[in-house]
């Protein structure tokens, strides 16, 4: 029984440490994008939420899309990119549209959804993040969760009180054995 208990107690930190090395590791990409206005990139992919319908039918609103770092001189026509905006309604705000022309003051771009309507502002090789790869149907059903303030909360408190009473448990236990 003794042994079961030391399990139990190994199982317990190594969930504990992961779980909380996952939440360092969130916490600092969130405030490096925050500090920096820049898209956290994980081994030259990053992974964008889509707020708006400029892309529908090609990419839903509130998708989450993976996105990967590239030379800017390999892309071409109809690479569908995401790029920091120089339009002054989103000026620096990341953009995922389709490469329509390539000149030689940047990318022309247009959302699928925008009716032949070219964005105005042409997108320099300096503001690309990348091109699209793909989307996760089940990180975006999370994410979408997750943007639901009653959710959030439930996934923090939950786990913040199980991890509370847990340690208060253990801290009980040291106290009484000291004594």
């Amino acid at each position: 029984m003794n042994k079961n208990k030391k399990t139990s107690r190994i199982i317990g930190t190594i969930i504990s440490v992961v779980l909380t090395a996952i939440i360092l590791i969130v916490l600092v990409f969130v405030f490096y994008s925050r500090i920096t206005g820049r898209v956290p990139k994980f081994f030259g992919y990053s992974c964008l939420y889509i707020v708006s319908g400029s892309m529908e039918d090609t990419i839903e609103t509130g998708s989450v899309i993976f996105v990967k770092e590239i030379n800017p001189n390999e892309l071409k026509v109809n690479d569908i990119i995401s790029f920091y905006s120089s339009d002054p309604s989103i000026k620096g705000k990341p953009n995922t549209h389709r490469i329509v022309e390539i000149t030689d003051q940047g990318y022309k771009t247009i959302g699928d959804a925008n009716y032949g309507q070219v964005d105005k502002y042409p997108v320099s090789e300096s503001d690309v993040i990348g091109v699209y790869k793909g989307t996760s149907k089940q990180l975006s059903f999370f994410v979408g969760l997750l943007r639901k303030p009653v959710v959030l909360m439930l996934i923090i408190v939950i786990p913040t009180v199980i991890f509370f009473i847990y340690e208060l448990r253990n801290l009980i236990k040291r106290l009484k054995g000291a004594k």
